[in-house]
């Protein structure tokens, strides 16, 4: 048992004792992960200080990631397609398939040409190179005629040339794998369940996936314990980061390879890395820098100040207050201009704007409305003198605003009888007059801001359906917009991050034998899927064992496994009452309930089985094995075709 611990300061900041506070969440896990080392460095803070970025050297981005995050916060039309990215690519969680298949038929054939090919490359079981005794001993054993191919330089594709494992040789390697990946998938399981600390691994995807399409870039701090075990991945604000420029001279590292199917390797590559910096705004740190390394970086780093040095005992001794600095890996949607990524929208940021600034158009309307419902008109007379200033003093304050809506404006005359010149004498006539001719009764520029909706779900790629608007959908068109969305959009971005997984994470976690696999959204349809696993059965293509789970499928529940015979056996064979050998007449006659009288009086023994009941038998068994060979080959080709939607 061991147990990690993250720290953050409060950096609200009313006095420096209350701010000095810390805040430890603690998390206990089985077996080996955090040690308590891992400090992490994100600070979840605006970003104000320009100017700290420039005096630290950092590259500028062509567009202010806050000014992007704000315009993703402020605009309808970006949240429905950005959700519609992160729900549909990271929502779905993730599953673990083998790299090689031990169960499989030809798995044998794999596992033994993979030790023939470790052979030919000269590495060991673990993808080490092999001792000069280890070499020696390999050239030996191979022919003249692989060692004149070595001598020259050619490279050796003929198996035949080198001595094959033995059949023991490979059922123990076999058995050497099986364990292996026990182990592996253990230990890969634990790792992505407490990866993170306050959240799930597929909510760290959806912030991750925000972050990437609001502003283009996305960061992730990863803590190592004192093994420099990777235990845990933190989000760091995506507008809160800066790039410093990569590094004149490259460094030596080991890049992970595959050597053969199941013989994991390392090469050695040149990279030239780059740091990273954040500012600290706070009432601890105050306005300082927070300095990362690049992911795989070896060297050891100030996180205060980004200098380096030879080890940590050098650098504690010469910043008493300064941790190593922690690695970040960088997200991004390619630029070509830039070594910051750009947000798919950028080119429709104007429609972005417009619709925002329509918006706030149609709400002033209603808080600075000016004409009121109705007007009461009085004739035959005139307005009073304090009645002018009355009504101006209304119209200017008392019509505006939502409490008002409803409120009318009364004026008030004298009667001409008073004897006013230039009036006629007479009655005094009053008159309601609607102005509702005058008023806007709908909000402006709808049809500009369904445009610019359209604009920016076009440059996402996205169909009405998934950004919220139903309209024009029926049940087929709903269906093949959603394939193909899926097809177009979502798998390749999901595949494009699985690569990332198990191109750069797995082998740093020491997992060879396992692929990290997204899972997508299920647009199978229950009814197909029910009427294709009759149409199996029918045809015999498959085994009742194997269209029970496909069946269950479709009903929608866990359909338990039944040990019988007949479940092994296509049902044509089964209803044409072909045994294969497995069933016999004493099991049809147990089977009949008590007192039941059999039709043949023979029954409850076996007969011996005729030379053409052998044949039938033995066809039947054949028949039997191709059905399945066909079935299971047609079946792999269906999940890969599935695979690859997805």
């Amino acid at each position: 048992m061991s147990t990690a611990e993250n720290t953050m300061p409060e950096t609200d900041g009313v006095s420096t004792a209350e701010a000095e506070r810390q805040v430890a969440i603690k998390a206990r896990f089985i077996g080996t992960g955090r040690d308590g080392s891992e400090t992490t460095n994100v600070l979840e803070t605006p970003d104000e200080q320009r100017s700290l970025y420039q005096k630290a050297g950092a590259i500028m981005p062509p567009l202010d990631p806050v000014s992007l995050a704000h315009l993703f916060e402020m605009s309808g039309a970006l949240r429905s397609n950005i959700d519609a990215y992160s729900v549909n690519i990271d929502s779905f969680g993730h599953r673990f398939e083998p790299v090689i298949d031990l169960d499989a038929e030809d798995a044998f054939d794999k596992v033994k040409l993979a030790m023939v090919q470790e052979q030919m490359l000269g590495l060991d079981p673990n993808g080490a190179d092999l001792t000069d005794e280890g070499v020696e001993k390999l050239l030996r054993l191979v022919t003249s005629k692989a060692v004149s191919g070595y001598a020259h330089g050619d490279r050796i594709d003929d198996p035949g040339v080198l001595p094959e494992p033995s059949d023991a040789e490979v059922e123990a390697r076999i058995i050497s794998l099986r364990r292996e990946m026990i182990r592996e998938r253990l230990a890969v399981e634990k790792f992505f369940a407490f990866c993170t600390v306050d959240q799930s691994f597929e909510a760290l995807r959806v912030k991750t996936r925000q972050d990437l399409e609001a502003t283009g870039n996305a960061y992730w701090e990863v803590l190592r314990n004192k093994a420099n075990e990777i235990v845990q991945f933190n989000h760091a604000p995506g507008f809160s980061v800066r790039l410093m420029p990569c590094e004149a001279v490259p460094q030596k590292v080991e890049m992970d390879v595959r050597a053969t199917l199941i013989t994991p390797s390392t090469e050695p590559v040149f990279k030239r890395f780059r740091k990273y910096v954040q500012v600290a705004h706070g009432a601890i740190r105050g306005n300082t820098l927070v300095w990362f390394k690049e992911f795989g970086d070896p060297r050891i780093y100030s996180h205060l100040t980004g200098r380096e040095y030879p080890t940590i005992e050098k650098l504690k001794k010469e910043e008493p207050e300064a941790e190593p600095a922690t690695e970040l890996i960088h997200f991004k949607i390619h630029n070509s201009r830039s070594v910051y990524g750009m947000p798919r929208w950028v080119s429709e940021m104007l429609a972005v704007i417009g619709s925002r600034h329509a918006d706030e158009i149609n709400l002033a309307y209603f808080e600075n409305k000016s004409v009121p419902p109705m007007a009461i008109l009085v004739s035959g007379g005139r307005l009073v003198k304090e009645d002018v200033t009355r009504l101006e003093n209304y119209v200017k304050n008392e019509i505006r605003g939502k409490r008002n809506f409803h409120k009318i404006m009364i004026l008030q005359a004298e009667s001409a009888e008073h004897g006013t010149p230039g009036l006629s004498s007479g009655r005094t006539k009053i008159e309601l007059k609607p102005l509702t001719d005058a008023q806007n009764d709908d909000a402006q520029f709808m049809q500009y801001k369904e445009k610019n909706t359209d604009a920016i779900g076009m440059v996402f790629r996205l169909p009405r359906l998934l950004r919220g608007d139903a309209r024009d959908f029926n049940r087929a068109t709903a269906q093949t917009s959603l394939e193909f969305t899926e097809q177009q959009v979502f798998a390749p971005l999901r595949k494009e991050f699985d690569y990332f997984v198990n191109r750069c994470l797995m082998p740093v976690l020491g997992v060879n034998y396992w692929r990290f696999v997204s899972k997508g959204p299920d647009f199978s349809d229950p009814k197909a899927m029910l009427e294709a696993v009759n149409e199996a059965s029918k045809a015999g293509y498959l085994t009742p064992e194997e269209l029970r789970p496909l069946a269950g499928r479709g009903f929608g529940i866990d359909f338990p496994k039944l040990d019988q015979d007949w479940v092994t056996r296509p049902l044509p064979l089964t209803l044409g009452g072909i045994t294969t050998g497995q069933a016999s007449a004493t099991d049809a006659s147990a089977s009949k309930e008590p007192g039941e009288r059999s039709a043949n009086p023979t029954a409850g023994t076996e007969p011996a089985p005729t030379d053409s009941e052998d044949e039938l038998r033995k066809e039947a068994d054949r028949l039997v094995r191709l059905s399945k060979e066909f079935a299971r080959r047609e079946w792999e080709a269906i999940i890969d075709a599935r695979d690859d939607t997805e």
